[in-house]
């Protein structure tokens, strides 16, 4: 489902990246409510982005 077994950790995370930056951008579109701190969820998930791409630079240059 991933690849072979050599790129599947690259596929993953690319998959990972992916649906953080659509959460991201869904999230951004939705009104701002008092109940859910949508910023602090965004922030998390920028976070998540940038740990997979560090992950993901720091495996290749390895």
């Amino acid at each position: 489902m991933f690849g072979s077994d050599s790129q599947a950790a690259y596929n993953i995370t690319g998959v990972a990246i992916l649906f953080c930056l659509a959460m991201v951008v869904a999230l951004s579109w939705l009104p701002p409510r008092e109940d859910v701190p949508l910023s602090e969820i965004i922030t998390a998930l920028i976070g998540i982005i940038g740990a997979a791409l560090g992950y993901l630079w720091g495996r290749r240059a390895s």
